[in-house]
């Protein structure tokens, strides 16, 4: 599949989460990182430069300084309906308290879905499906 190919069936899936629920109802989960940011500009382009979904950031409160400077520009920049939901002082504090970096990872893991369900917020994470070959 080429660049262009992978590009469109993106857009597709998109669109298609956008006829089967509301917009309201979706929400685009964001690292702040080159792929997540690269569906929210596939979003814009397909909704004329607007993002008509709001958009979840899962703070794990660990960032570099950088991803949370590039978060606050786009946030303004794009009109971002942004839901910014830190974790819980407890999955950080169990973060700390281990050295093994496969442990912080689960940690992080999980402290991850149950911030996304202790938000109380109905949302459907619009994610990006992997596109094979």
């Amino acid at each position: 599949m080429t660049l262009e190919e992978k590009i469109e069936k993106a857009k597709e899936t998109i669109l298609e989460a956008s006829k089967k629920w509301d917009s309201k109802e979706i929400a685009i989960a964001w690292t702040g990182g080159k792929d997540s940011t690269v569906i929210l500009h596939l979003v814009k382009e397909i909704f004329d430069g607007e993002i008509p979904f709001r958009v979840m950031f899962n703070d794990s409160t660990i960032e570099f300084p950088e991803v949370y400077d590039f978060i606050n520009n786009l946030k303004d920049d794009w009109s971002l309906d942004l839901i910014w939901q830190k974790h819980l002082p407890s999955d950080l504090e169990a973060y700390e308290k281990t050295t093994d970096k496969e442990q912080q990872m689960e940690i992080m893991r999980i402290a991850a879905s149950r911030t996304i369900w202790s938000s109380r917020i109905h949302t459907t994470l619009l994610m990006h499906p992997p596109i094979r070959n």
